[in-house]
């Protein structure tokens, strides 16, 4: 199998995972993601391989966490490479609501939690390209949780 067929699989195998995802935990009616970011209109949905496939995560529903890619998608990355250890226990927390099958109001606070205490130590630091660390969406939550 030619490189561009085996990505071309590749990438529909990751969509139509994607998809089964999104269903499973109702992102789309609940209006948010497993790391409690709304989902606006024109947001996209990207999968998100909860361990990274460079320790050995394999392109399975398993290991799918559908996050919004301009947002979520991309904090969980910035946390990875600022802080692997919080990248990990976000990742627990997630794991966790895969294996309960739903969005959890608790896993959600944790993450939320955590998310705030990154944010404590970055918010309004710069990287080395001279770009915020912490961008202003990344600081946009859902709320009825957080009380």
């Amino acid at each position: 199998m030619s490189c561009k067929k085996r990505m071309d699989l590749e990438s529909k195998i990751r969509s139509e995972i994607l998809d089964l995802t999104v269903y499973q935990f109702g992102i789309r009616k609940l209006g948010y993601d497993p790391m409690g970011y709304i989902l606006e209109k024109n947001d996209q949905l990207s999968y998100h391989h909860i361990i990274p496939v460079f320790y050995g995560g394999k392109t399975t529903s398993e290991n799918c966490c559908p996050l919004i890619a301009n947002k979520s998608h991309a904090y969980i990355h910035v946390v990875e490479r600022y802080d692997p250890k919080l990248f990990w226990e976000i990742s627990y927390e997630i794991m966790a609501m895969k294996e309960k099958g739903y969005i959890d109001q608790a896993n959600l606070m944790a993450i939320h939690q955590m998310l705030n205490d990154f944010e404590d130590r970055f918010d309004g630091e710069y990287n080395i390209k001279n770009h915020l660390i912490i961008k202003p969406e990344f600081k946009v939550r859902i709320q009825k949780f957080i009380q």
